[in-house]
């Protein structure tokens, strides 16, 4: 029984099908084609007429390059491919003509066999005047491209400025990228404003990353302010990592500094991420070196904490830095953080500049501002750790002279861990001269575990001879709670 009736007489294509593979006769199966209805067996037909070779298989292929399956139409190309012939290969171009599959353009493409590019672009433009579905439309660009190069360039422009879908436009800027020059990049980075679709211009991110240069910075710091997407904003904002100048840093530290919501929640995230790693692979040296440049009280401020992490003393200049900036400093939360980073230097120069500042902010600033109160709160524990490594007799020749409270207090706390003769005289000392009734239950506290005889009797005395009603009142009513604490024990 010949292939013919073999084929004939097999009614599952699956077993027909293993007859093709197994044939080796072109004018038979060429008999057969007419008669086969499956496609999945006419598409190994074709693939072995490609093997077979000959007149009979250039005139199956002919026939099975226009059949109604795309998958056999996709084989067929494959075949005449391999055939190589003169006939094969006009028969190939054909095809990319003729098809409007853009599966099989795409197998003619990738196919030995060079296309035209007029021919290329005249297929574009007949298939885009009738196809409607935008992925279609990308898909008949893209081979387009392939088939043509640069050539295709001025169509892409005319097309960026035509085609509105995001698939198309996506394919367009990926085409844009890849076979453009400066003209392009220029044409991709306005549209990272103008681009109406998200999509797009994450993807204008993406191709844009790949240059590096002072444009993609420049276009990624102009769009970051103003971009609306949240996803887009986080995707500029890992394109700025790639530079380390302080403009960038400037840009991040904006972008995390509000708290997150749901419109703001990715890119405050991959701000905050991005501008930590910054700070953390920058020596003291650069980053003090940034802070002198332009201190600003938000990344500035953050500046200050970093290097403060990093053991202050050990970075040459941050003390001399900080001495000079404090002066004319007038943002709290900075001044806060140069307070105590000064608080890791304990002479002279330091003390002064810090006792100015507190002065300055007991005599003329408003207490019910909570920054300033804050920066007051970090001023008087810094002035403390100062004091603890004072004399006795240093401490008692301030606390005469002093003449803020607070301040005081600080001194008398210090003498009273001297916990010495010489420092129980000069809080007694103290005690009788205080003029705040504040100062005056903490005063005594600090001495009761030396007895609480002496401190009643000065305070009694000085009852009698004070004539300011106000601290006089207030005397008594120590007076009376340490005499019902006494009662007590």
């Amino acid at each position: 029984m010949g292939l013919f009736e073999q084929l004939k007489a097999t009614p599952r294509w699956q077993e027909r099908r293993e007859l093709v593979h197994a044939c080796n006769d072109a004018a038979a199966l060429l008999a057969w084609l007419p008669m086969e209805i499956e496609g999945w067996v006419r598409a190994p037909m074709a693939s072995k007429f490609g093997q077979l070779g000959g007149p009979e298989a250039h005139k199956a292929l002919e026939v099975l390059a226009q059949d109604e399956s795309g998958m056999v139409r996709i084989a067929a190309v494959g075949a005449l491919n391999t055939l190589a012939t003169l006939e094969a290969r006009f028969q190939i171009r054909e095809t990319y003509t003729r098809d409007e599959d853009h599966h099989v353009r795409h197998a003619v493409v990738q196919s030995d066999v060079p296309v035209g590019q007029s021919e290329a672009l005249g297929t574009l433009h007949a298939t885009l005047d009738y196809e409607t579905d935008p992925q279609k439309r990308a898909l008949a660009i893209y081979w387009a491209a392939l088939a043509a190069g640069k050539v295709i360039l001025p169509n892409l422009h005319w097309l960026w400025q035509t085609e509105n879908a995001p698939e198309v436009r996506q394919q367009l800027a990926e085409l844009l990228a890849s076979l453009g020059g400066e003209v392009e990049q220029q044409l991709l980075v306005r549209g990272l404003t103008e681009e109406l679709s998200p999509r797009v211009r994450a993807d204008l991110i993406r191709l844009l990353e790949k240059y590096r240069g002072e444009l993609a910075r420049e276009a990624f710091l102009h769009a970051l302010p103003i971009e609306r997407d949240d996803a887009v904003r986080a995707a500029l904002v890992r394109a700025l990592s790639r530079w380390d100048d302080r403009e960038v840093l400037e840009a991040l530290y904006k972008a995390q500094e509000h708290h997150a919501t749901d419109q703001t929640r990715l890119t405050t995230q991959a701000a905050h991420q991005e501008l930590e790693k910054k700070i953390s692979q920058q020596s003291g040296a650069e980053l003090l070196a940034w802070l002198a440049v332009e201190p600003t009280a938000g990344l500035g401020n953050r500046l200050l904490q970093a290097l403060c992490e990093r053991d202050p003393i050990t970075i040459d200049g941050l003390r001399e830095f900080l001495v000079a900036a404090i002066k004319t400093e007038h943002d709290d939360r900075v001044r806060a953080s140069m307070v105590r980073t000064l608080g890791y230097w304990h002479d002279d120069e330091v003390l002064e500049q810090l006792y100015v500042l507190l002065s300055e902010i007991l005599d003329y600033y408003a207490p019910t501002d909570p920054m300033v109160r804050y920066t007051r709160t970090v001023l008087l524990m810094t002035l403390k750790s100062f004091y603890e490594r004072q004399e006795v007799a240093t401490l008692d020749i301030q606390l005469t002279a002093e003449a803020h409270y607070l301040v005081r207090s600080l001194l008398f706390r210090a003498l009273h861990n001297r916990n010495t003769v010489e420092a129980r005289e000069a809080m007694l000392r103290a005690l009788s001269r205080e003029q705040h009734p504040g100062n005056l239950l903490p005063f005594c506290s600090y001495l009761r575990h030396w007895g609480s005889d002496t401190a009643l009797s000065i305070l009694r005395e000085r009852s009698l001879r004070e004539t300011d009603a106000e601290l006089q009142k207030s005397i008594l009513q120590t007076i009376e709670l340490l005499e019902n604490a006494f009662e007590l024990e």
